[in-house]
């Protein structure tokens, strides 16, 4: 006789929701770091005002964040 192995109890929501936000989070936070990290290479190469237009709406990603992060249970 063999025993069958008894299925894993499924995730509970509030598992399955902090996976979510943290991975639209993560996404979110590589955004921003890759819109700073262009700017960062506009002002090392004296382009001011490239990198202020590259920072355009960050701001609106930053408060996503935010507001994404205060949602983890």
């Amino acid at each position: 006789m063999s025993k069958t192995k008894p299925n894993p109890p499924p995730p509970d929501i509030d598992t399955l929701l902090r996976r979510h936000i943290m991975a639209r989070a993560k996404g979110l936070n590589g955004k921003i770091l890759a819109i700073l990290g262009h700017a960062a290479e506009d002002l090392d190469a004296g382009n001011g005002l490239a990198a202020l237009g590259g920072l355009e709406g960050i701001e609106r990603d930053v408060q996503i964040l935010r507001s994404f992060l205060l949602l983890l249970p």
